[in-house]
């Protein structure tokens, strides 16, 4: 599925939290060893198995299959953290106790270190999407000074998630889309969850080329009936 798994750490404190850890949580430890890291918590952009593990989708759960993941992390007492709105599904289908779930609200803010992130919800593609946006001015930030923000499957390179999901909403991805073309920096890297299009690219190219132009919400919906 192309997924990608994101670290985000302070060089100085050497802590860092993994951002939709799936499919091979070994494998992101073996990372973090290696950059001499100390892993303290997880960050769910959305509730999808493909980014925190647990139960897959109609018909594969009928295999009794079980994606590692946040329960894997749960297990070793670090904290996971995700949206409110999807606070639900992360706790079914990865059988975590709901009170270990630690939930947000748009625009909460989160310190790995003295890195700062900015949770941003950005409903669409699951209710409580939400993409997360590291500031480029912060002494030891990602993205060259220029921030990144890290898009989950709200953002892809020339395109958004999926919008024909039973609790996806073409009108809420509307709304988000056009919210991160107003506030988020132009200069600002954009990583996707998933490499459909490329692995990287910028706030002003999506403005540009992707889907965070203009549309009318009318063109919007319009381009997504079903």
């Amino acid at each position: 599925m192309k997924n990608f798994v994101y670290l985000v750490g302070d060089a100085k404190t050497r802590e860092c939290v993994v951002i939709d850890a799936c499919w091979d949580v070994r494998g992101i430890q073996r990372v973090i060893d290696g950059d001499k890291m100390k892993l303290v918590g997880a960050i769910a952009t959305h509730y999808h198995f493909d980014h925190t593990g647990g139960t897959p989708p109609p018909p594969f759960d009928a295999l009794g299959i079980k994606v590692p993941g946040i329960r894997e992390l749960h297990l070793r007492g670090l904290p996971c953290h995700a949206h409110e709105e999807d606070a639900g599904e992360i706790v079914r289908r990865n059988e975590i106790p709901r009170d270990k779930l630690i939930t947000h609200k748009d625009g909460a803010l989160f310190k790995v270190g003295a890195i700062e992130m900015k949770f941003m919800h950005t409903p669409g593609h699951s209710p409580g999407s939400m993409v997360i946006a590291v500031r480029g001015d912060q002494q030891g930030a990602p993205g060259d000074g220029n921030g990144v923000v890290i898009s989950g499957d709200t953002i892809f390179p020339g395109s958004c998630g999926r919008l024909d999901l039973p609790d996806a909403s073409a009108e809420r991805m509307f709304d988000s889309l056009a919210r991160c073309a107003r506030e988020l920096p132009e200069e600002m890297y954009v990583y996707p969850g998933h490499d459909y299009n490329g692995a990287r690219s910028t706030v002003k190219r999506e403005k540009q080329t992707g889907l965070l132009r203009p549309f009318t919400k009318q063109q919007w919906m319009t381009m997504h009936a079903r």
